[in-house]
């Protein structure tokens, strides 16, 4: 009797085992790890704290780093506040086909690469007259 009861527990443990592991979501590389990116002067860095660009996020940016961890597409004009650092990954495209916009003075966006330098963005299409990054028709 009591083989049967071990042999009853291990078997549930597994099947509990096999479906939690099966339940854990695949997360991006970059999941909870630090992003690596080039400073102005060629040097490596890293940046252990950013938000990742997905396709569909809130266009507007505030104070901070934003890293292009997968390939992402935003249909509306991002509106840039503050001081926005933005890491393009290598291996990873960031379409934005209305622009960027910086809004006001006093705000800035800088754009990094990483070692393989094959990140990019996108811009094309964009309307009203507005520049692809920086002012919107009615601004500098």
């Amino acid at each position: 009797m009591k083989k049967k009861k071990y042999a009853l527990r291990r078997f549930f443990a597994f099947l509990l085992s096999a479906a939690l592991t099966l339940s854990v979501p695949v997360l991006p590389a970059y999941a909870g790890a630090a992003v690596s990116y080039l400073d102005p002067m060629g040097v490596e860095q890293a940046c252990p704290a950013f938000t990742s660009v997905s396709s569909g996020m809130n266009v507007t940016w505030s104070d901070g780093w934003y890293a292009v961890t997968t390939s992402a597409a935003i249909g509306s004009r991002v509106e840039i506040t503050g001081d926005v650092h933005l890491i393009l990954c290598d291996g990873c495209e960031l379409g934005v086909p209305k622009g960027i916009h910086l809004t006001g003075n006093g705000n800035s966006l800088t754009i990094y690469g990483q070692t393989g330098n094959s990140g990019s963005l996108l811009i094309n299409g964009v309307d009203d007259k507005n520049a692809g990054i920086g002012g919107n028709s009615d601004s500098n």
